[in-house]
C-alpha cells in the first residue's frame, strides 16, 4: 500500500531570516488572522514579525540597530505610555521584550499593549524555567568569547533585571486582562531547537547553509518548527484575546488612520505632518523622521 503524505504548504520567509527569529514567530501565524492591515510590534529590533508575514505592520522599539525592512513603519520610543490611541490596532505583540525592563514596569509594560490593542495581544518572553535556567544563556556566551566577538546587550540586560518567573508573568496578566481580557499559553519552540537555533546563527560560515534550507524549503522548515514544541522551554507565549472586540483605529492602507492614532508623548495632543516632521497641535514638539525612515518619538 502507498500512502500518500500531505505536503506542508509553503510561505516563504523573509530573505536572510535567522533561525532563532524563525523560532520565536513561526508558532504566531496561526494568531495573527484579521490583523493584515492593522498589527503593531512593541519591541520589534528592525525585522520583527516581518520574517514571517509580507504585508505592513508598525514597529516601535527604543533604537534600531539597522534599516528596518521596508514593510515596517518604524518608531523609535523609549517611553512608557505608548504613543497610541486605546483601541488602535487590531493585534499587538511583543516578543523578547518584557525581560528586558525592571521587574517594577512589567505589569504596567502589558496594560500599555492591552490599552492600545482592539482585539488581540501575543506577548512572549524568556522565563526562569526550562533547562539549567540558572545558565541558559552562557553557551552562547563562551561561543562569543571564544569568536572574539562583543557580547550582545541582551545578556547584560538579562542579568540586570533578571528573567521574569512564570507565576508573575501570569500573576500580572491576571491584574491587566481584568474582566474584559481572557488569556492562555500557546505553544513555542523547546529549549534544544532555541539553542541550537542561536548557536548557528552566531557561528561563522552556517549562513550559506541555512540560506539554502529556508529559501527552498520553507514549508518542511517550518514543520520541524512545529514539531519542537515538546519538552522543556523557558520562552512561555500568551494570548490575549478582547471579550468584546473592537473596530481598530488603525488601517494601514490609509496614512490618515495611523496619523489619527498616534498621540504626543509629551502630552498626548494629536500630531499633524509638516514636511518630514510631525507636530504636536497643542504643545508644538516636533518629532522628526531620520535617514534610515525612523520617526523618532523619544522625548529631548
Amino acid at each position: 500500500m502507498i500512502v500518500h503524505m500531505s505536503t506542508p504548504e509553503a510561505r516563504p520567509f523573509l530573505r536572510g531570516s535567522q533561525l532563532n527569529w524563525l523560532a520565536r514567530y513561526v508558532l504566531l501565524r496561526e494568531h495573527l488572522a484579521g490583523s493584515e492591515q492593522s498589527l503593531l510590534e512593541v519591541g520589534s529590533g528592525h525585522v520583527g514579525v516581518s520574517c514571517i508575514v509580507p504585508h505592513t505592520f508598525v514597529g516601535v522599539d527604543v533604537a534600531f540597530e539597522s534599516v528596518p525592512v521596508r514593510s515596517m513603519l518604524p518608531f523609535a520610543y523609549d517611553g512608557t505610555r505608548l504613543p497610541f490611541r486605546d483601541g488602535s490596532f487590531h493585534t499587538v505583540i511583543s516578543m523578547d521584550t518584557l525581560e528586558h525592563l525592571p521587574a517594577s514596569r512589567r505589569e504596567a509594560f502589558l496594560a500599555e499593549l492591552l490599552r492600545v490593542a482592539a482585539t488581540r495581544v501575543i506577548m512572549g518572553s524568556p522565563t526562569s524555567t526550562g533547562t539549567a535556567v540558572a545558565h541558559a544563556d552562557d553557551p552562547v556566551v563562551r561561543l562569543v568569547q571564544k569568536l572574539g566577538m562583543p557580547e550582545p546587550q541582551w545578556m547584560h540586560e538579562h542579568d540586570e533585571f533578571g528573567l521574569p518567573r512564570p507565576s508573575d508573568v501570569e500573576a500580572a496578566l491576571d491584574v491587566v486582562a481584568g474582566q474584559a481580557w481572557r488569556w492562555r499559553s500557546i505553544p513555542t519552540t523547546n529549549d534544544l531547537i532555541n539553542l541550537l537555533a542561536i548557536l548557528t546563527d552566531l557561528t561563522p560560515g552556517t549562513l550559506a547553509t541555512t540560506s539554502v534550507f529556508l529559501e527552498g524549503y520553507p514549508a518542511e522548515v517550518e514543520a520541524w518548527f512545529r514539531a519542537s514544541t515538546f519538552g522543556p522551554c523557558n520562552r512561555k507565549v500568551y494570548l490575549l484575546e478582547a471579550h468584546d472586540a473592537r473596530a481598530p483605529l488603525v488601517d494601514l492602507t490609509s496614512v490618515d488612520s495611523l496619523l489619527g492614532a498616534l498621540v504626543c508623548p509629551r502630552c498626548t495632543g494629536s500630531l499633524a505632518i509638516h514636511g518630514l516632521s510631525m507636530n504636536c497641535v497643542l504643545c508644538g514638539t516636533a518629532y522628526h523622521t531620520d535617514a534610515r525612515q525612523v520617526t523618532r518619538l523619544t522625548l529631548p
